[in-house]
């Protein structure tokens, strides 16, 4: 219970970007936070077998890093969106592994989201071909429409 507690007061941390605004002096402290808990999270996660969990903070994870501005200090942390590409494939892997399929397509419509976002349109084709065809094998056509406008 700790670490779904931990996770979703990460969570709350990133809510107050979309409140305060990504440029605002708070952003910073609001992402290095949410890290700072999911860095005590998820060895929690792992250790108790928790796979979903463990999923589910290393997308929160991926979406702190991908919000974060690599000119601030996250103390040694790589922020951006390798480092944020990076956890999202890893929470689509175990997504892959648990049989969700849907939550897999979402990881991989991120991680295609991201590559674009980098300026690597050539790149972010695979990872949106393969958000599609989980989502097609989920039955979801909603995330099918979703992978395609990615």
């Amino acid at each position: 219970w700790e670490a779904a507690a931990m996770l979703q007061i990460a969570n709350i941390h990133l809510k107050q970007l979309q409140a305060e605004g990504e440029d605002s002096d708070r952003a910073a402290a609001a992402i290095a936070d949410a890290l700072a808990i999911l860095d005590d999270a998820l060895p929690l996660l792992q250790s108790s077998k928790h796979h979903r969990g463990e999923a589910a903070a290393l997308h929160t994870r991926a979406v702190a890093l991908s919000r974060a501005d690599p000119a601030d200090n996250f103390g040694g942390v790589e922020v951006g969106a390798e480092a944020a590409i990076g956890a999202a494939r890893e929470a689509a892997a175990i997504f892959r592994e648990l049989g969700l399929r849907r939550s897999e397509a979402l990881e991989l419509r991120c991680v295609a989201a991201w590559t674009l976002a980098d300026d690597r349109a050539e790149e972010a084709l695979a990872p949106a071909r393969e958000a599609l065809a989980a989502s097609r094998e989920a039955g979801c056509s909603a995330g099918q429409a979703l992978a395609l406008e990615t």
